[in-house]
């Protein structure tokens, strides 16, 4: 049973206008207005909300939202995303933290370190008005919990916006259903990861000529370096850093490009991994004064449509 609870101000006894609980790392904020927020991770509530470390597949996708839908009688084309993270678990050809290492620039935005809290891991983004490009050691985030045998590196985009989900045709959580739609997704995710600059840590630099090694080498692995560039000497000096990574390198930016390539059609019969997402409920059955969730009444929750 939905235990929810409000605060109250000590100086003047008044009882905040949300209530909020938690179910499978969920959580409901219901708003005296009727309005409602669901917050959380589908993936890690298929695990309990516990962890998102493992795959998500389009049959997990379906299982949960279908079990939000009966437990909570959701409308599903009226839960409407504010907020959604999409994104995929793979294991990298290198070290994580050295494909972090190596990250620079997506779209003339850089990677900055995120703090996580104490021993979370790493974990760099890069920041745009829309969404946001992320990666992180996925493994060092829950290895204190769990025995994980192999590095995860999770990389993912986070839209803040919806324009672009919009473009989509991606509204509500019943569009999380729809394959199609998924693949659309898939694709960006994939470009994503294709406009990314990385520098490549495994470059041979006892093979190098004089000038690549004694300058280019230290310029080409300052994002800084590449942002102060106009767009034909960018041009340029992507070419010859590109020839030396073919040539002197393990080619992890296009190593890693495969593996993602290859989780995604590996779930896309159980599509793209879903995660992090904000909803807003905004109907229940018109009959309905509560909702049952394993035999239990639950309190009103929407009593109009938004």
């Amino acid at each position: 049973m939905l235990d929810f609870q409000g605060l109250v101000t000590l100086n003047t006894a008044e009882l905040s206008p949300q209530k909020t609980a938690e179910y499978n790392g969920m959580k409901f904020i219901l708003y005296d207005s009727g309005y409602t927020l669901i917050q959380g991770s589908l993936h890690k509530y298929m695990n309990e909300g516990k962890h998102n470390y493992n795959d998500f597949s389009f049959n997990n996708l379906v299982e949960v939202i279908t079990d939000l839908k009966n437990k909570f009688g959701l409308n599903l084309e009226n839960c409407i995303f504010r907020n959604l993270e999409v994104g995929v678990n793979i294991i990298p050809p290198i070290k994580t933290n050295k494909v972090l290492d190596g990250l620079l620039i997506h779209h003339k935005q850089s990677f900055k370190d995120i703090a996580l809290g104490y021993n979370r891991g790493n974990y760099k983004q890069a920041e745009h008005c829309r969404y946001y490009v992320k990666v992180y050691n996925k493994k060092m985030q829950y290895q204190d919990k769990y025995s994980i045998d192999t590095d995860i590196l999770r990389f993912e985009l986070k839209y803040v916006k919806m324009e672009d989900l919009k473009k989509l045709k991606i509204f509500s959580l019943l569009d999380l259903m729809d394959l199609n739609k998924l693949h659309l997704l898939s694709a960006v995710l994939l470009k994503t990861w294709d406009d990314i600059l990385l520098y490549d840590k495994t470059i041979n630099k006892n093979d190098l000529s004089r000038i690549n090694k004694e300058t280019k080498i230290h310029q080409w692995q300052n994002s800084r370096y590449w942002l102060g560039l106009n767009k034909q000497r960018r041009n340029e000096q992507k070419k010859n850093y590109n020839k030396v990574v073919q040539v002197n390198s393990q080619q992890i930016h296009k190593k890693m490009q495969k593996l993602i390539e290859d989780k995604i059609k590996f779930l896309l019969n159980k599509p793209l991994p879903i995660n992090n997402i904000l909803l807003k409920r905004q109907s229940l059955p018109s009959n309905s004064s509560y909702i049952e969730l394993n035999g239990n009444k639950l309190y009103p929750i929407i009593s109009t449509h938004y």
